[in-house]
Formats: C-alpha cells, structure tokens, sequence
C-alpha cells in the first residue's frame, strides 16, 4: 500500500475511531514506514493518552526515523540554497 495513504489514514483515526481503534492505532506505532508510526504515535497524543510521551520517545530513537529525518533536512537545505540563488546574466 501507498505510504503517504496510510500516513493519512493513521493521521485521521483519532478524528473518527473508539476505543477499539486504540489496538490498531498501538499496533501502527511499530509499522515498518517510520512516518506512519510516528503518525500513529502522533494520534495518540491527539487522543491525551496517558503513555503519549513515552510512546514518542520510543519512536523518536528508530534509526530509521532519524536516518530519514536526516535525509529530508539535507534536500530541503539544498533546495533552499539552490532558490536563493540568483540567475547569472551574461
């Protein structure tokens, strides 16, 4: 499945799910996509679940998350470097 869908989808469960939503929400925490985990980890937070916080440490340490994190940071500096630049003129 397309992960920007999924990512979607586990950003709007808190908006429209119950209880019984809460297992899947928890099972998405430890999805392999680190942004749909941490989307899930996110709704939690939106619910004002009581183990939030450490559910979002635990998520924040993936490698994965980081590595990722990392590499969006590097392109958008890059990308902000390259429309700062004005055109030479001959």
């Amino acid at each position: 499945a397309n992960p920007a869908l999924r990512r979607a989808a586990v950003r709007s469960l808190p908006a429209w799910g119950n209880d019984e939503d809460l297992k899947a929400l928890a099972h998405l925490t430890l999805d392999p996509d680190p942004f749909v985990a941490l989307s899930a980890v996110q709704g939690f937070g939106v619910l004002g679940t009581a183990d939030y916080g450490a559910r979002l440490s635990e998520t924040t340490r993936r490698p994965d998350l980081a590595a990722e994190y990392r590499a969006q940071l590097a392109l958008g500096r890059a990308a902000s470097r390259i429309a700062v630049r004005e055109p030479r003129t001959a």
